[in-house]
């Protein structure tokens, strides 16, 4: 028998409970101990996330389009993937994202436990980069697993219950038996056409839009550099670690996208860096309403401009500042709290050496603030009181030396 296909009954294997994967329990699986050949990985398990407590947690960096960026985020990426991997959390023949809100709920409520992610990054973004990877989960196992040419699936069936974790045999049934029917085979052939048209594929591997663009503008800002174009992010993705472009085509583009920027400066005009009018916009058109070309995913023109259409440069510009606008309000906010935080400690100790010395208190509490308050408005209803007292007696002398002068005048005859 092969190696790869052994498995030993008395070594442990790594499959576990969705309270397990949710953090509940605080003994964590170990790492898998399946025996495979040379050169082949096991699934990921993440043991040292599992075993984390909540006050271990890591805080995740988002960038101004509120996505993960920094050390953290290829941690919480594998997190995430290992969850809707588990075929015991998300049955492998769900076909259907909508319909699994529980399950939805258990990998959320299972990302919050084990990360600190700020509330800028919604429920919605973390659930929709794990619909992506269930997507990538379901293609893999399609491509590893499935062959439609097959008489059977037995040996199929049997490689995936061996290699994937908490497969079920019944739901992969139903799975294969999905990609047989008339609808799927059509929804197939036309996705394989719509990926016909990407003619320059990126080769960017693990590795997102979002981190690039992070590290590239906290590299150009050591630098006392501009922060990055648009067409920096294209050059990054379509180039390998020396430079080179990967394909003819993709070296042609950004040719076109420099000569474009270049011609724009000779005639006194800046091309914006990243807009609905920069050098991408202009040389491969408008971009897509549901997404923005080299910002990565769940960013759309509407996110990252602020349009869903090619606008003015102004209006485009000044809308993708206020993310930054944004960002520094809530630096400012965080200084002023900080600011308060030595005040009130400084009022602290100034009143602790007023006691010592035997002063009485310095600085008003709410209660004496209270006290001043109600003495303000007491003086000043009893100063009104007092105003309309003094209106009211000069109201009455004056019309009683009216009276008096009426009585006094003489009458003087008609002429």
């Amino acid at each position: 028998m092969d190696s790869e296909d052994h498995i030993d009954p008395e070594l442990p294997n790594n499959d576990h409970t969705v309270e397990e994967v949710g953090g509940s329990s605080s003994q964590a699986p170990g790492p898998s101990r399946r025996k495979r050949g040379s050169g082949k990985r096991g699934n990921t398990v993440l043991p040292h996330v599992l075993q984390r407590k909540r006050d271990q947690a890591p805080t995740v960096e988002l960038d101004h389009y509120d996505r993960p960026v920094g050390e953290v985020r290829p941690e919480l990426m594998s997190y995430i993937g290992m969850l809707v991997r588990d075929c015991s959390i998300i049955p492998i023949c769900t076909t259907d994202w909508r319909t699994i809100t529980d399950a939805k709920n258990r990998i959320y409520d299972a990302v919050k436990e084990k990360f600190i992610v700020p509330n800028e990054m919604e429920k919605t973004d973390i659930l929709a980069v794990a619909g992506k990877m269930h997507r990538c989960f379901r293609c893999h196992v399609k491509k590893k697993y499935f062959d439609k040419y097959a008489p059977d699936h037995e040996k199929a069936f049997s490689e995936a219950l061996q290699h994937e974790r908490n497969i079920d045999r019944g739901d992969l049934q139903r799975l294969f038996n999905h990609w047989e029917t008339p609808e799927s085979k059509a929804k197939c052939e036309t996705m394989t056409e719509v990926r016909s048209h990407n003619t320059v594929p990126h080769h960017m591997g693990r590795k997102s839009y979002a981190a690039h663009l992070h590290e590239m503008t906290e590299e150009r800002r050591q630098k006392n550099m501009p922060p990055p174009r648009r067409e920096d992010l294209f050059k990054k993705a379509y180039t390998n670690s020396q430079g080179g472009f990967y394909d003819p085509r993709a070296r042609e583009l950004a040719a076109k996208m420099k000569a474009y920027v270049d011609e724009q400066a000779e005639q006194g005009t800046q091309v914006e860096p990243i807009g609905a009018n920069d050098a991408v916009a202009v040389i491969f058109g408008k971009d897509h309403p549901s997404r923005a070309r080299c910002l990565g995913f769940g960013v759309n023109p509407k996110r990252a401009f602020g349009t869903n259409g090619s606008k003015s440069a102004t209006s485009s510009t000044s809308t993708s500042c206020d993310s930054e606008l944004r960002k520094e309000n809530q630096m400012l906010r965080g200084e002023v709290g900080d600011l308060q935080a030595k005040v009130a400690r400084l009022e602290s100790v100034v009143e602790q050496l007023a006691h010592r010395q035997g002063l009485g208190a310095l600085f008003p509490t709410p209660a004496s603030v209270q006290e001043i308050q109600q003495l303000g408005l007491e003086a000043s209803d009893a100063r009104e009181t007092s105003q309309e007292r003094e209106g009211a007696s000069y109201a009455h002398q004056t019309s009683r030396e009216e009276r008096g002068n009426v009585k006094g005048k003489k009458k003087v005859p008609f002429r």
